[in-house]
């Protein structure tokens, strides 16, 4: 499915290749459109989510609860700097007035999620 010479790279960069990889095949089995995922792949996104599904046990959970966010998040927001008023501008995109505090404590935790995956 994907290409020996970006197995290899990710030998060299990953701690745990059999997990991640099966990992990213759970990934995988769970995204709606996993077609449009590996199209989105290059060498350097593969060994960067390789990196993600290996390093941390929330981001692999978080990836594989939201399988479309690695390839939602990282083009626009990968290198980007984000001050105080960004996140909160952001943040209150994401809660209203009469959000429950369950459905607020969701939305915070995978906003969290997020942007963890985008600064790692």
């Amino acid at each position: 499915m994907f290409p020996s010479d970006w197995w290899k790279k990710a030998e060299e960069r990953v701690n745990n290749l059999k997990k991640a990889k099966e990992s990213l095949e759970e990934l995988l089995s769970k995204h709606p459109e996993p077609k449009s995922l590996l199209d989105y792949l290059n060498d350097r996104r593969f060994i960067l989510l390789l990196e993600l599904l290996d390093q941390s046990e929330c981001i692999k959970k978080f990836l594989i609860n939201h399988p479309e966010d690695f390839q939602r998040t990282i083009p626009g927001l990968w290198y980007v700097f984000k001050d105080k008023k960004t996140y909160l501008k952001e943040l209150e995109g994401l809660v209203w007035e009469s959000m429950s505090d369950e459905e607020f404590s969701r939305t915070l935790a995978y906003y969290r999620h997020r942007e963890l995956m985008r600064i790692m």
